[in-house]
């Protein structure tokens, strides 16, 4: 009863919102108000001030479309997030949509259209924060023929209590851990630019290019050590000017600016130096830097190629943030193993998120989780990006199976790692899920390819395994991983889906994660993770061929393993694996029992 009397309360305080919202609207004669997931940089993760769609809407997933009109609202989310939707707006007015990937679903775009045809027969307009308007976006709706215009921040005024943004300090990264020079990288990229187009500016918008070029990190956004900043390139005298909160930067990272000839401008003066025939990045310019490049051109990033291909340094750098992890992970599962052969021991989700945290903090070189740890129990491991929340963090039983989804981010480099774990017995059918997820991991982590595959190509080598007993599953296989940056790092991706991102070549230096999962809506989940980085393996008559290098070092579950259904040729896999998780991490382990554990948990597979 309690529970129901909570959802009202939370629905009555979202129709409120909604109808403040509309209100706004009306006085403004707007007919749709298009609220996305997005800040002014286009940023993964926002920050609180531009958590407008999760304020609105109630829904706190990492992504997501809101469309509100006078007389209908409606959420739309992929597959990640149905459920978690589901949960989050089912008792208010907001329609959940499911993402447009086939002729199944409505787009927005196509929903807007239906809505407004008769109110605006002359064409269909929508409107949205000049700040959080894409290209991308506009495109989309004039697919649809609907025109997507730009329009003043609504929550400037209807949130009253919204987020402030602090701007934290900007650092120099340390040298020990960079790969490229500040004055090299700015030389390619400006070299770069001048043979497209000798003439014009760039304005560089993704948080991730400007800190990674220029070796600083910050802490403006959650989870991505970056700061609000634009970088401009001018040609004019072939010269870098960052816009950020000068104010904000430490002695050594104005003294980096300084040494390399990058000047420092205020934020909020970006705007104005953008000329009419400024270059932009397609993928992350909103309407407000189309509104001063009118005249403007849509080349992709040249730092996005840079940081995409990791160095040997950076490369360095991120296997020991993966020793880190490692060490933080062997202690947790240990601890987890023991407290759940206590009888009358409580732990919920939301516990072992946090002890995780704290472990992975014993690190002096530990900044911050990566991202929201997914620590979800039985059913809840169903929900792809679940997040456990303290009022309704389920609990821990001694069986059954917890999908624990997790990373850090460390001086040295980023990590992202899930493993699933069994708490107790299992039963048949998580059993074989589990088996046949680990079979599809392995699958990827020994493919020998020639370089310049693609990511869909891979998918495939991944997914077989589980397409041959008629599994599959919602989510993408792979994605890049940052150097101390994004841990969800562009432009390339492993799923099945052909798009832009997952058709360009892969390269000896790239880092990507494998993580197949398979998931039982209403009984568990399975995912297994490990990021790893592209190799050279062999040249040959036939080409250049490469192979996976596993960076995550973390012992598999093998308790829920299916035996029966593995190959000599995946047995002696894991057995090499386990052999290396143990070789590299055991000197670093200073507890007998984390020594102990990890010697039981990587133990031969006869």
């Amino acid at each position: 009863m309690q529970e129901t009397d909570n959802k009202l309360d939370a629905m009555m305080v979202i129709e409120n919102r909604l109808t403040a919202l509309r209100q706004w609207m009306k006085e403004r004669n707007i007919l749709a108000y298009v609220v996305p997931t997005v800040d002014p940089h286009n940023n993964e993760f926002v920050h609180d001030h531009f958590k407008c769609r999760e304020w609105l809407s109630g829904f706190t997933g990492s992504a997501g479309l809101l469309i509100v009109t006078y007389n209908d609202a409606a959420l739309w989310v992929d597959s990640r997030y149905t459920l978690q939707a589901q949960e989050q707006i089912g008792f208010t007015s907001i329609k959940l949509m499911k993402d447009a990937k086939d002729d199944k679903h409505i787009s927005p775009w196509f929903w807007i259209g239906q809505k407004l045809a008769n109110l605006q027969p002359e064409g269909v307009v929508a409107h949205c924060c000049e700040s959080m308007l894409t290209l991308s976006m506009i495109q989309a709706a004039a697919d649809c023929r609907v025109k997507l215009c730009s329009a003043p921040d609504a929550f400037d005024t209807i949130w009253t209590d919204r987020p402030a943004i602090v701007p934290q300090p900007i650092e120099r990264m340390a040298k020990r851990y960079t790969g490229t020079p500040i004055k090299s990288g700015l030389d390619k990229v400006a070299k770069r630019l001048r043979a497209m187009a000798p003439d014009r500016d760039y304005l560089f918008n993704d948080l991730c290019d400007i800190a990674y070029i220029l070796n600083l990190r910050g802490h403006d956004i959650p989870y991505t050590p970056v700061f609000f900043a634009y970088l401009l390139y001018q040609a004019a005298d072939n010269s870098f000017t960052l816009f950020t909160h000068q104010e904000t930067l430490t002695e050594e990272a104005r003294a980096s600016l300084d040494k390399n000839e990058v000047k420092v401008l205020p934020y909020e003066m970006a705007m104005d130096n953008v000329s009419a025939t400024c270059m932009y990045d397609p993928d992350t310019v909103t309407q407000m830097i189309l509104n001063h490049a009118t005249n403007g051109l849509a080349i992709p990033s040249p730092i996005v190629q840079l940081r995409m291909i990791k160095t040997d340094k950076e490369q360095e750098s991120i296997r020991e943030a993966m020793i880190l992890d490692g060490v933080a992970m062997v202690t947790f599962l240990r601890e987890l193993e023991q407290a759940m052969q206590i009888e009358g021991m409580v732990l919920t989700e939301m516990d072992i998120a946090t002890r995780l945290t704290e472990l992975r903090a014993k690190s002096d070189k530990f900044i911050e989780p990566s991202f929201t740890t997914i620590a979800a129990y039985g059913p809840n491991g169903a929900v792809v990006h679940y997040e456990p929340e303290v009022d309704s963090a389920a609990k821990l039983q001694p069986k059954g199976l917890l999908l624990l989804d997790s990373g850090g981010q460390y001086q040295c480099g980023t990590t992202d790692i899930t493993r699933t774990i069994a708490l107790g017995p299992v039963t048949r059918e998580e059993s074989q899920a589990y088996t046949y997820a680990l079979k599809a991991h392995l699958a990827l982590a020994r493919a020998i390819f020639p370089e310049g595959i693609s990511g869909v190509q891979l998918d495939a080598i991944c997914r077989q395994e589980l397409w041959n007993v008629g599994y599959d599953f919602g989510h993408g296989t792979g994605h890049g991983v940052g150097m101390h940056l994004c841990v969800h790092e562009g432009p390339m991706q492993i799923r099945k889906e052909v798009r832009p991102d997952t058709v360009i070549p892969f390269k000896p230096g790239i880092v990507v994660t494998n993580e197949p999962g398979i998931y039982v809506e209403g009984k568990f989940g399975v995912r297994i993770e490990n990021v790893m980085v592209c190799l050279p393996w062999s040249k040959t008559p036939f080409g250049e061929f490469c192979y996976f290098d596993q960076l995550t070092l973390c012992p598999y579950d093998l308790r829920p393993v299916d035996f029966s259904l593995l190959t000599d040729q995946e047995v002696a896999q894991i057995n090499y694996y386990h052999g290396l998780v143990r070789e590299v991490l055991m000197p670093y382990l200073t507890e007998t029992a984390d020594k102990q554990y990890l010697e039981w948990a990587t133990q031969p597979i006869e």
